[in-house]
Parts: structure tokens; C-alpha cells; sequence
């Protein structure tokens, strides 16, 4: 899946910003508390591994959750600082509290469609939305996101590969403790899942064509050849009327890689100018590699 990073917005978008990880962290607790603690499943993350490790020593799910997640958020302000982990600390303050709000409601808003395998796929997509929305906002629920952010920063390696390798081992804990029905219903409701919170945060296609400018032109044609393995095109520009010439970034990267280059650049570049669209279509170049990625 994609990585789940703060997309940067405006800071006057704050309040908006902060009704919808509101509204949306209400639906993802009630979905956790409605669905995956009763049927047990293990769908990764800090919510799956309290599943577990509940199984192993019988105590409120909504316990061993906050121990996780307060231990993961003082490893991120550890390794990545305050102003990294700002955003998983409100998203998780918010989200907990709506998880024990929603915990003695949650039996009356159980779906059933007399298959397990339907109720699996609609849970998933209810939540894979309300995580798309809650990720647009820049908000995240902490966990497994600053644990990713902490390997990505020293391991060098793509969101969404570090991601796979954390939920995965999740999940496979949870097939030696509820056995392998829950964990095929665990993986397809995580599948599901992804698949519709991918779509909310980067669209259908697989590819983004991006037009960049920037004052640090050099370390942005670093970072697209090294980090991202991606080919580029250098445009001559004008304001219009025929000065200030300007240096544009031409380039084809993977949807997958999108918001991780979007960080960075940011981060590169605080007054950068990013325009991307959606990307069909992409013939020669280099498209062995971005395939392989």
C-alpha cells in the first residue's frame, strides 16, 4: 500500500482540516470496534497487534492500543522530533478518544449481509475512505505511520515496502493465534482496504506527471535521479512577457512514489512550485525501471 505521509496544506485550512479528522476517525473507531475486535481480525497495524497480544494476556484491546501507540509516538519524537510527530500525536488523541467513545455504541451499527465475505469488503471500503480523508488532511493516526516514517529516514527504503513488511508480520502473528480463516479475512479486508484509500489520496492512474521550479534546482535533479530512479525534462520558461527566464522539471514518477516526492521537495524547497496531474499514458523513457519499483 501507499504510504500513508502528512500532505503538507495551508495552515489557515486548519480548522476544515480538523472537522474531517474528527468526522472520519469517528467512522474508523466505530469500524474497529463494530468489526475487526469482534471477528478478530488482524488486518495489521497497532489495532491488529493489540488483537494479539489480547489474546496471549485477556485485557481491554483499547489498553495494549494506547501502550503501542504512546511508545511508538515517543520513539517518533525521539528520532524524528516534535515537529515531525505533531501530527500523529493529534490524530492519535483524537482518534483514541473517539475509539472509546464509539466502543458501548458499536453493537447497533453492525452491517450484516449474511456473508462474512460481503461484510469484509464493505467494512474495508467504509474504512480504506475514512483513512483516505483522514491521510489528506495531513493528520495520521500514529502507530505503524511513525514507525514507517522512523525506518524510512535511516533504511532508505519506499513507504509503501515498509509498510508491507510491518503489517505483514502483524498479520502472520495473527494467524498463529486465530488461525487461517481470520487471517484470509484479515489480508482481503486489508487489501480492500488499501486499494479504496490509495484511490482518495492519488487517484486511478499509475503514474504522475509533475512540473516543478525551484530556487534548489540542483538537489531536486539529485533527488529524482537517486532516490526516485526517474528521468526528467528541462523547460525554459518566461513569465509571459519575455524575462525572467525560469528553469521547469519535467517528470514521470510512479503514483506509489507521488506524495513521498511531494514531501521531500517541500522539504527541499519550502516555497517550491509543484504542479502534477493524472498520467495514462507513458511510452520509452524509463519505464522498465518505474515499473520495477
Amino acid at each position: 500500500m501507499l504510504d500513508r505521509t502528512k500532505v503538507y496544506l495551508k495552515r489557515k485550512n486548519a480548522g476544515p482540516r480538523f472537522v474531517v479528522l474528527i468526522m472520519f476517525s469517528f467512522v474508523v473507531a466505530l469500524i474497529y470496534n463494530a468489526y475487526i475486535v469482534p471477528n478478530n481480525v488482524v488486518c495489521g497495524g497497532m489495532s491488529g497487534l493489540a488483537l494479539v497480544i489480547n489474546k496471549l494476556f485477556p485485557v481491554d484491546p483499547i489498553f495494549y492500543m494506547n501502550i503501542l501507540s504512546v511508545i511508538t509516538l515517543m520513539l517518533g519524537v525521539l528520532f524524528l522530533g516534535l515537529k515531525e510527530t505533531g501530527y500523529g500525536i493529534v490524530g492519535y488523541l483524537v482518534y483514541i478518544l473517539c475509539v472509546n467513545i464509539t466502543a458501548p455504541i458499536a453493537k447497533y451499527f453492525v452491517l450484516d449481509f449474511d456473508s462474512v465475505f460481503l461484510n469484509t469488503i464493505v467494512y474495508a471500503f467504509i474504512r480504506g475512505l475514512a483513512f483516505g480523508f483522514i491521510y489528506r488532511t495531513g493528520f495520521n493516526t500514529a502507530g505503524t505511520d511513525t514507525i514507517v516514517e522512523i525506518l524510512k529516514k535511516y533504511r532508505k527504503k519506499p513507504i509503501g515496502y515498509l509498510s508491507n513488511i510491518i503489517n505483514g508480520a502483524i498479520i502472520i502473528s495473527g494467524l498463529f493465534v486465530f488461525g487461517l480463516v481470520n487471517t484470509i479475512y484479515a489480508i482481503t479486508f486489508l487489501i480492500f482496504n488499501n486499494l479504496i484509500c490509495d484511490y482518495v489520496l492519488i487517484g486511478s492512474s499509475v503514474y504522475k506527471i509533475c512540473f516543478i521550479r525551484s530556487k534548489e534546482f540542483d538537489k531536486v535533479v539529485d533527488y529524482l535521479q537517486e532516490e526516485i530512479g526517474s528521468s526528467y525534462t528541462i523547460l525554459d520558461s518566461t513569465n509571459g512577457i519575455g524575462i525572467l527566464n525560469r528553469k521547469i522539471i519535467m517528470c514521470v514518477v510512479p503514483s506509489t512514489k507521488f506524495i513521498d516526492l511531494r514531501k521531500k521537495l517541500i522539504k527541499i524547497d519550502k516555497k517550491i512550485w509543484i504542479v502534477s496531474n493524472d498520467c495514462y499514458s507513458l511510452e520509452g523513457g524509463t519505464v522498465e525501471s518505474l515499473l520495477l519499483v
